[in-house]
């Protein structure tokens, strides 16, 4: 994933800089269509590796030990390790605007049948706020009442080798106003 991040990066930031090294944090933003692709590319290429894509609606469990999954096609697969990766899914819940619909990104649809046989085997479920930023529409922004925001000149990889050709595209920082309350916030306890 590193080296997958390198690749298909298109700026990279080094967060707190100007802070101690135990909060630094790499930060990259990355292509999401050549990420998705060359990742999948690089799996299929993988020897000893199968790869099947469908929705995972339950687990399959004997004796109170879960001994594998069942998918959305009606396949199921077994093994003695069940290494659940759900990211947003589980019991999925979009908030636009003050409306709250079921669901993923992208149209994608919540792992309900999932959440339900997670609860069902005694795994406790909580949510988890990812606070995604706004999908917005490129053409219907004005740039120019915005701050460019460039990358780091000589940016911080995430593998631990330099695995890509130079070329940094450009991003763009934008204070809403929710968020620009809270700088000025800030900024009123650090001065009284």
């Amino acid at each position: 994933m590193a080296i997958n991040t390198d690749v298909t990066g298109i700026q990279f930031r080094l967060l707190n800089e100007s802070k101690g090294p135990a909060v630094q944090s790499p930060r990259a933003q990355c292509d999401k269509k050549a990420y998705q692709f060359r990742l999948k590319h690089i799996l299929k290429l993988q020897k000893n590796l199968q790869l099947f894509q469908a929705t995972v609606t339950g687990l399959i469990t004997k004796n109170g030990k879960v001994v594998g999954c069942r998918t959305n096609l009606d396949v199921e697969f077994s093994g003695r390790t069940l290494v659940v990766t759900t990211g947003t899914f589980l019991r999925g819940l979009m908030h636009i605007g003050q409306n709250k619909n079921e669901g993923g990104r992208l149209g994608d649809f919540s792992a309900k049948t999932l959440s339900a046989s997670l609860l069902d085997a005694g795994i406790e479920l909580s949510r988890l706020k990812t606070g995604t930023p706004p999908r917005l529409l490129g053409r219907s922004i004005d740039f120019t009442k915005m701050q460019e925001q460039k990358g780091d000149p000589i940016p911080t990889f995430f593998a631990f080798h330099d695995t890509r050709e130079s070329g940094d595209l450009f991003t763009w920082n934008n204070l809403t106003n929710v968020a620009l309350a809270g700088h000025q916030a800030r900024n009123r306890c650090r001065a009284g």
